[in-house]
This record gives C-alpha cells, structure tokens and sequence, in this order.
C-alpha cells in the first residue's frame, strides 16, 4: 500500500487526509460490502450528501475506485453477472417494445406527453433505447439526474428520450456569459443543469418534435428536480455538434 496522499479535490468536495484515512479504514474494516454500500458507509461518516439528503453513492463509488487504482485502498469487485444479466433483459424489452414500428404511421402526430423515467422496467428500456440507437450510447453520469421519454397519451408509444444530469465542472464560455468567479461557480453550479443526451427514434418523423421536447422539458424540470432533489435548476445547458450542422445544411441546401 502507498502513504496516504495529501488533501484532493473530487466532485467539487476537498477530501483532507483524514478523509482518505476513513476511506481506507471502512474498505479495511467491511471487506465482504458492495461498492455500493461502502461508498455510503462513507458518505454517511464524512457527511457528504445532496441537497435531499441522500448519499452520493456514485460518486463516492468512484472516488473509491480511484483510490483503488491507486493503491490507497481495496474495494471488491462489480458483480459483472448481475450487470450483464440487467443489460440483456432490458435489451429484450426495447425489442418487444419495437415489434410495432411503422414509420408511416410515426409520421402522424398525435397527443404526447413528457414522461419521468423513474428505476426498474423503464429505465432499462430507456437505457437500451440509448445504447440501441445514440451514437455516443447510453452514458454513466454522476450526480444529480433526471430522465425524460415522449410518449403517445393515445398508444403509449415512446418517440424520444432525454438524459439532463449535473453540469460540466468547468466551461470558461458559460462562466463567462453568467459572469460568475471560481467562488460563485462553487457556489451555484448545482443549479445549473446539462442536458447530456437527447434522442429521437430513427423512425419517428413528426415535424417540429425536437422543439416541443426540449420546450417541454424546460418548462418540467424545474419541478421535477424540486420534487426529487428539493431544490431548483435556473439555467440549463447543452452542446451541439457543429459537424453534424454542417451536414444538415449542405443535406437541405
């Protein structure tokens, strides 16, 4: 084992020596725990939660790995079989849910809604959905996060979803434009929300679905995140890809 190492930032939390020591005593201590419980033993003991109150499990899991890789400490292993198993059973759903694809009929609006994706059946829809069909696949974000579909109120078909979660750390264009400091950034950076992944189904073709979803999903969040993480988001933010501009343009022109 190495020497402990000197105070470190992670995730915006300045862990001092003796956090790191804790971290290193509580892995020592509860060999046969989760990552999962570990990081929130650990959580619990340095105090480190959201806004709601809740551990930040995931990040404290990577700090941990961290750690490990390191060599600063000893974490067990992800159960690889539970995750792979997770992964092809939400596969099979998002395939049973697109036996009915018909882009004709898809062409067609029809009343729609914005559906919060909450753990279990859906989630794992959502997720294959994404790494079915989002050329950068379906993302491990840490933090704070909120998952959206656009559902058919009349056939409960999904056309899009959307991933919004904690905003990039440092982007000297936003700071610049809200003109804040590295104190402020600290600060407020919480309300301050990324929308990380946006997907409309290949087959869906409804005019105007793009705006709508996004508009919708402006107007939601804000609640949404109020109710799950009691506090919220006056900003949002999202990044596009020039190349892909450019090929519309030149595809339209």
């Amino acid at each position: 084992m190495n020497e402990t190492k000197q105070a470190r930032e992670y995730s915006g939390r300045i862990f001092t020596e003796e956090d790191i020591v804790l971290n290193k005593e509580v892995a020592g201590t509860y060999p046969k725990l989760s990552q999962a419980e570990l990081a929130n033993t650990v959580c619990e003991l340095v105090g480190w939660v959201q806004m709601n109150g809740k551990p930040k499990t995931v990040q404290c899991m990577h700090f941990m790995r961290e750690l490990a890789e390191e060599g600063e400490l000893i974490i067990p292993a992800l159960n690889e079989k539970h995750s792979a198993s997770g992964r092809r059973k939400g596969k099979k759903e998002a395939i049973r849910a697109l036996d009915w694809t018909n882009t004709s009929e898809m062409s067609e609006n029809s009343a729609i809604r914005l559906e919060v994706i909450n753990p279990g059946a859906r989630l794992r829809q959502w997720r294959t959905y994404m790494s079915t069909y989002h050329s950068l696949s379906s993302p491990n974000v840490h933090g704070n996060q909120m998952r959206y579909t656009i559902i058919s109120a009349e056939s409960g078909r999904d056309f899009c979803c959307m991933l919004f979660s904690a905003s990039a750390w440092s982007l000297r264009s936003r700071d610049e434009w809200i003109g804040w400091d590295l104190t402020d950034r600290k600060a407020r950076l919480h309300l301050v929300v990324n929308q990380s992944r946006f997907l409309i189904f290949p087959w869906i073709q409804i005019k105007d679905l793009a705006s709508w979803a996004l508009s919708a999903a402006a107007r939601q969040i804000q609640s949404d995140w109020l109710e799950e993480y009691c506090y919220a988001p006056v900003l949002l933010e999202t990044f596009v890809d020039l190349s892909l501009i450019l090929l519309q343009q030149l595809y339209f022109n």
